[in-house]
């Protein structure tokens, strides 16, 4: 699916982007914490392992030693929260905690590294008092003894449950201290299940931002959006875009667009000029050649071939006359000197005429007409005429040779509809996009087939819009075209 909205498309990089970087962020700062817990786990092992190594210990001493490391490291971990395991020299086992896991082989302990450590001094030779056994080991002196091993960890999983073992030793033993990781993972889980959880809300409030800045950073966009659509007629064209000096990005597009607009409007008041001055210089010689004709004609014998060479020649002159008065009034609608005389009209009175007419002038074809008493409407009514007679002559003339034209009139909540329709050929859709252009026609060939210049539906469209109303092609039903023109009500 393609995402066609800029501004969409920038908070959702926003979210993708700041994702990522949450994520690495987050799996980063996790396993920092996670390295630094048990960095401080390990510090505790060494601790207290080092501290006894330094002392010689009788086999009830590291079971009594085992319950002490028991209340310190187990009141807010897991049950059973510490082993223990302790070697002589030759491998043999000391003593091993009742509890240290089954599966965790002694033998895949770390081994630590021995270090070179000169020999004891001995003490001054001397014979010891004898003493009575207290257990199968021999009594051990409690001299200090150097370490000769740095502290070994590893982690190892036994089961559901996870041990940190350290392994330590000294001259005498080899000790294999190992902690429950249950309580420490319990915090990492909760840590991880915080951030997912408030990873969503702040994905969340990346949208929004992103979506405001990037509302605001098209702003100037939107600027020129705007003026853009307002620039539907000439007087439009004196729009000019808003030039913020913040946006200092976008100054110099916006100063191109005033630019370009300027052209526009010079070239487009140019030709609106070129076309009043030019439709108001031929009314004069088009007046003078129909005032001669109509001399010739009544001068010419009666049915007589200069007679009808002159009557051609009148109807030619007249349809001049008839396509400039309506580009003079083009002109006005372009250059927005279109004058109204607004009244109250009553549409319904204007339209029966309109149907007198066209019935006159098709007498072959089938009015249908379906009005309401009345409907008032506030409009020029010459200029109003002049619309429907457009209509109804353009209902005419691409109609069939037995067809029908229908008249009707409604109250809406935008104002008066107004609906004119009438039989014959669709109009296909490259058509319909250009039926209002200027000098198009239906009919391909140019011919003279279907009279008119196609001008008649622009003319209507401008005096429609001039009267703050719409005019359009409806879709093509049952065979009819249909044009529909709204007026504010009056």
């Amino acid at each position: 699916m393609r995402i066609r909205s800029f501004q969409l498309k920038i908070a959702l990089v926003s979210v993708l982007l700041s994702g990522l970087s949450l994520c690495v962020f987050g799996a980063l700062a996790w396993t920092l914490f996670y390295r630094m817990g048990l960095d401080r786990i390990d510090l505790e092992i060494k601790s207290w392992g080092q501290q006894q190594l330094t002392k010689f210990r009788l086999i009830r001493e590291w079971e009594r030693f085992e319950q002490d490391m028991i209340v310190v490291f187990g009141q807010n971990q897991h049950q059973d929260a510490v082993i223990l395991l302790v070697r002589d020299p030759e491998g043999r086992i000391v003593y091993q905690s009742a509890k240290w896991p089954p599966g965790l082989d002694s033998g895949e302990l770390p081994s630590p590294a021995l270090m070179s450590v000169p020999p004891p001094v001995p003490p001054p030779a001397r014979r010891p008092p004898p003493a009575p056994m207290e257990e199968s080991n021999p009594p051990q002196p409690r001299d200090a003894a150097r370490l000769t091993s740095p502290a070994r960890f590893r982690t190892s999983v036994i089961g559901n449950q996870a041990w940190r073992v350290g392994v330590m030793a000294n001259e005498h033993v080899t000790l294999a201290m190992g902690v429950s990781l249950e309580g420490f993972l319990a915090e990492m889980r909760q840590v991880r299940l915080a951030f997912l959880t408030a990873l969503p809300a702040t994905l969340l409030l990346i949208a929004a931002a992103g979506w405001l800045v990037s509302r605001r950073a098209l702003q100037p966009v939107r600027r020129v959006t705007e003026t853009a659509r307002r620039i539907t007629t000439a007087q439009g064209l004196s729009q000019r875009i808003p030039l913020k000096t913040e946006d200092y990005e976008f100054e110099e597009l916006v100063t191109d667009l005033n630019k370009m607009l300027d052209r526009l409007q010079m070239s487009f008041q140019q030709a609106v000029r070129f076309s009043a001055d030019a439709a108001h210089e031929l009314k004069t010689p088009l007046t003078i050649l129909q005032g001669e004709l109509e001399q010739a004609l009544r001068e010419a014998p009666a049915d007589s071939y200069p007679q009808r060479i002159f009557g051609d020649l009148m109807g030619e002159v007249l349809r001049l006359k008839a396509i400039v008065e309506k580009l003079l009034l083009l002109s006005k609608a372009d250059a927005g000197q279109l004058r109204l005389h607004v009244e109250s009209i009553d549409l319904v009175q204007l339209i029966e005429e309109t149907i007198d007419d066209t019935a006159i002038l098709a007498p072959h074809l089938t009015i249908d007409k379906d009005l309401i008493p009345e409907a008032r409407v506030k409009a020029d009514g010459d200029l109003l005429r002049q619309v429907l007679q457009n209509l109804a002559s353009n209902a005419i003339k691409y109609n069939r040779a037995d067809g029908t034209i229908v008249f009707s009139i409604r109250q809406s909540v935008a104002g008066v509809r107004f609906t004119i329709a009438n039989t014959g050929e669709p109009i296909p859709l490259e058509e319909r996009e250009r039926i209002f252009d200027r000098f198009h026609r239906g009919d391909k060939s140019r011919g003279r087939r279907v009279d008119g210049v196609g001008l008649g539906l622009s003319l209507a469209r401008e005096i429609v819009n001039a009267h703050q109303g719409k005019l359009i092609l409806d879709d093509s039903v049952d065979g009819m075209t249909a044009f529909t023109m709204t007026l504010p009500a009056g």
